[in-house]
């Protein structure tokens, strides 16, 4: 609900503020509209070190981030989830990438 709020302002000019102390973020959404706002809490947070995602859908395109750990929850290792990784971090910087499986509760 507060992910749907926030684009909302967003598309009607609102900015969101600089999260200068934002050194860790984990997120995760179970629709496309909630991943569109992953790039835009990412563009605000400078100090970013550590990203964790949940469940990506991979509808979303993201402009490169630079973080010293990504972890990706949910990755269960099939063709089609090395491509959406692949896809997500494109020219971006990761120190260390962190997999989870989907079923292995890691």
């Amino acid at each position: 609900m507060a992910k749907m709020v926030i684009l909302r302002c967003v598309r009607r000019g609102l900015l969101l503020p600089v999260f200068n102390n934002l050194v860790s973020l984990s997120f995760g959404s179970t629709n496309k509209r909630g991943w569109k706002l992953l790039p835009l809490l990412i563009e605000q947070s400078p100090k970013l070190e550590t990203l964790i995602i949940q469940s990506y859908t991979g509808d979303v395109t993201m402009p490169p981030f630079q973080v010293k750990m990504l972890h990706v929850h949910g990755y269960g290792g099939n063709a089609e989830e090395v491509e959406r990784l692949h896809k997500f971090i494109g020219e971006s910087e990761c120190g260390e990438v962190v997999l989870g499986c989907g079923s292995c509760g890691g």
